[in-house]
């Protein structure tokens, strides 16, 4: 049977061993630092607890289609309009997993340029639509024969005009003197 000679470790392979180790130890390092640091960025960036920015322009854009007539005009359109994405947000971070997952599933095929042209007919991005274009997504899907379109444009409508209408700055408008105060 054939032996083999002991394997004489050089001083040189030692050595380059060590500092790939330690290479790979900065590099993973550094690889959690950054993205710490994006996460941290991110998360400063988005000031929505569920909403994802897109999601946001989105509810910014419907809401004024849905709630036509209802909301003020001016400098104070641009904060409720603010106010209506944070309370559709605080609305839909307290649902329960199973029904974030199917709104996700509503922004995300919105967000989709291809299946927001399929199903919904708008071809233009949220930035660019018009109103009388979003308007027609939103009478298309409450009108659909499909179930699936009609409930999405009810959940559309419905966390918006929550939003809007649990707002203490809508009541005086639609002549709501708010909650009995209990003494």
């Amino acid at each position: 049977m054939p032996t083999h000679p002991p394997r004489e470790h050089s001083p040189a392979r030692r050595r380059f061993l060590q500092t790939s180790f330690a290479g790979v130890l900065v590099l993973a390092g550094s690889s959690l630092v950054v993205r710490r640091s994006l996460a941290d960025t991110a998360a400063a960036a988005n000031p929505y607890a569920w909403l994802e920015d897109q999601d946001a322009l989105i509810v910014r854009r419907v809401a004024p289609v849905l709630l036509s007539g209802a909301l003020p005009d001016g400098k104070a359109r641009g904060e409720v309009l603010d106010e209506i994405v944070y309370g559709f947000d605080l609305a839909v971070s307290y649902f329960p997993p199973s029904v974030r997952g199917e709104i996700r599933q509503l922004f995300d095929l919105l967000r989709n340029s291809i299946t927001r042209a399929l199903l919904a007919g708008m071809f233009s991005s949220w930035e660019k639509a018009t109103p009388a274009q979003i308007e027609h997504l939103l009478k298309r899907w409450e009108h659909s024969r499909f179930r699936l379109l009609r409930s999405a444009y009810a959940a559309l409508h419905d966390l918006v005009a929550g939003a809007w209408y649990g707002n203490p700055r809508s009541w005086p408008r639609i002549g709501y003197p708010g909650p009995p105060v209990l003494k």
